[in-house]
């Protein structure tokens, strides 16, 4: 069975204070389930590609939803954009959020609204107003800045179009778009490709790496996908049973080696 690595503990990794994502001693327990997290602590680094791997049940989204107390973990310490999460008010706690762009397996785009709309709503984290729900009422500066979004998804040719005329992996790239329009210190992405096509996935993940690389947004996301864990990442961080059992670089690991936490 794989192992946590020594070379990479949490300890080595944030000792110097410089993690923009730091989980100590997380414990999450669902009645009837019990615990779901158990015990997991892990750092992120600014400018990192982290893959969250595990079977079904092993507690990725989860984690994924302490790490923005979208659930209240049970016990732990959570260190997100160096605030302490879990001391956090709803305010605070909303202008937090505002910093990460989320992306999901379901793209939650507005059907009826245009592609540029779409992404327009992206800043209402940071902006808010009438001016951040339609293009319409929107700035000179939020139509730009959207458009430039879309620039680089590669879909500006697409930003009067209609939402729900739009492919799956257009949609996942109007929803990155959108995420893109926070100006994201950090992007999260819980399964950001299962719905797509090989191909089109493919596609996608290598648009959230250029993102990575160029604009230097910190990458944190679940993956069923061990190829996409191993070649989109620099770090896999892998959960069974709620424990965290890995944590290495990607590149210390073949496809065959990943897929004994699956047994």
């Amino acid at each position: 069975m794989l192992v946590q690595s020594d070379s990479l503990s949490f300890a080595e990794h944030v000792k110097d204070g410089s993690a923009c994502l730091r989980v100590n001693s997380l414990l999450k327990t669902y009645q009837g389930r019990g615990n779901v997290i158990e015990d997991v602590s892990f750092g992120i680094m600014p400018g990192e590609a982290v893959a969250l791997i595990g079977g079904n049940g092993s507690g990725k989204s989860t984690l994924l939803k302490c790490c923005l107390r979208l659930i209240e973990p049970d016990r732990g310490e959570i260190e997100f954009l160096n605030q302490k999460i879990l001391d956090l008010n709803r305010a605070q706690l909303r202008v937090l959020r505002s910093r990460v762009g989320l992306v999901f397996q379901h793209h939650n785009l507005i059907p009826r609204l245009s592609v540029f709309s779409n992404v327009i709503l992206g800043a209402i984290g940071r902006k808010g107003g009438l001016r951040t729900w339609r293009h319409c009422f929107s700035t000179r500066e939020i139509r730009e800045e959207a458009m430039a979004c879309l620039e680089k998804v590669g879909l500006p040719h697409l930003a009067a179009s209609r939402a729900d005329m739009l492919s799956g992996g257009e949609s996942q790239r109007v929803a990155i778009a959108r995420a893109l329009m926070q100006r994201p210190d950090f992007l999260i992405a819980d399964e950001p490709v299962a719905s797509l096509d090989p191909r089109v996935g493919r596609e996608v993940m290598e648009l959230f790496m250029e993102l990575n690389e160029q604009e230097r947004i910190t990458f944190f996301y679940v993956s069923h996908d061990l190829d996409h864990a191993i070649q989109y990442s620099n770090r896999i961080l892998a959960l069974q049973h709620g424990r965290l059992i890995i944590d290495d670089r990607s590149s210390l690991f073949t496809k065959g080696e990943l897929r004994e936490i699956y047994h």
